[in-house]
């Protein structure tokens, strides 16, 4: 039988085969009560947001959104870092037609805590300058507490404000968006960045016969508080990877996919570039329609019982 006589559920069970967690995705019960204790208060905040616009109070309204939206980007950082991602299988994985290397599977880059950090920046440096504005503005000064300065209020707003934005800006500026695309004759990588004025798109293809292996690997980022790693997966190439087409993650001859910077869960994507190199006859299953859901991961209570299990095998 040829792979593209092959129905979906047989050759996603060949993927699930070869599905080794690098990675163990495993529950953590006191980031997803923190998770759930942030989300309570954004529901709170945001409720108190609704009668404060009821009762016309412009600055307690724009204080308590911001408060809110904060503890809902929190909540949703937390339950990530407690083991809840990758719920779904996302649809912007997606199958796409390339001009040169034919159709395959194309990996956008996905919801990151440094984007959930970001947007935080931004949506509070925003709000900074509103409350700003909102202090200059203030014409009926009766009802304000004693002492309430507004125009001291306005500029500490306005710094505070512009200074998140400034922050958001760097860390928007020095990302590296990266997206991945998985064909019948290669892998390709794509990461765009910016120099000057310019935004730049560094494309770097490996054929499969180039590959001499793929390892799942870590970054290791050291802290006060302990190591935080950090998923990537090396390409390990016959070929030279020129030093402009390098990003800082990679080497010689090992292009470096970094998997938190893409949408996929790291562990399906880990085991479909392994089955892809290994069995060259499998390679024309990525030009199908339904390719992408070769990306759809296990169920998310099969992922927690395999981190359960290789922690008791240790």
């Amino acid at each position: 039988m040829t792979t593209e006589n092959v129905p979906p559920d047989r050759y996603r069970t060949h993927i699930d085969s070869f599905f080794d967690p690098r990675w163990p995705q495993q529950l953590r019960i006191g980031w997803c009560m923190g998770g759930v204790f942030a989300a309570v208060l954004a529901v709170w905040s945001l409720g108190d947001a609704l009668v404060n616009v009821g009762h016309e109070e412009s600055i307690s309204t724009i204080g308590s959104v911001v408060f809110g939206t904060s503890m809902l980007l929190m909540s949703v950082a937390a339950f990530r870092h407690g083991g809840i991602r990758n719920i779904l299988h996302s649809k912007r994985v997606r199958s796409n037609k390339h001009s040169e290397l034919g159709i395959g599977i194309v990996v956008p880059g996905g919801l990151t805590l440094p984007s959930l950090a970001v947007a935080m920046l931004i949506f509070n440096g925003l709000t900074g300058l509103a409350i700003s504005a909102l202090n200059v503005y203030i014409t009926d000064r009766s009802e304000l507490p004693h002492g309430y300065d507004p125009r001291t209020t306005a500029i500490f707003a306005l710094v505070g404000g512009i200074v998140l934005l400034l922050m958001a800006a760097a860390f928007i500026w020095f990302r590296l968006p990266t997206t991945l695309g998985l064909y019948p004759h290669g892998i390709e990588r794509v990461v765009r960045s910016r120099k000057l004025r310019r935004n730049n798109a560094t494309v770097q293809f490996v054929h499969w016969n180039d590959i001499e292996g793929i390892a799942g690997t870590d970054i290791v980022t050291r802290s006060g508080y302990g190591d935080v790693r950090t998923p990537m997966i090396h390409i390990h190439t016959t070929g030279r990877i020129p030093p402009e087409a390098r990003i800082p993650h990679d080497e010689e001859h090992i292009l470096a996919i970094v998997c938190t910077w893409l949408i996929a869960e790291p562990n399906t994507l880990l085991a479909l570039a392994r089955r892809m190199h290994e069995r060259p006859h499998d390679r024309t299953l990525l030009a199908r329609e339904d390719a992408a859901e070769l990306l759809r991961p296990p169920p998310l209570r099969g992922r927690f019982r395999m981190a359960r299990h290789q922690e008791a095998s240790r």
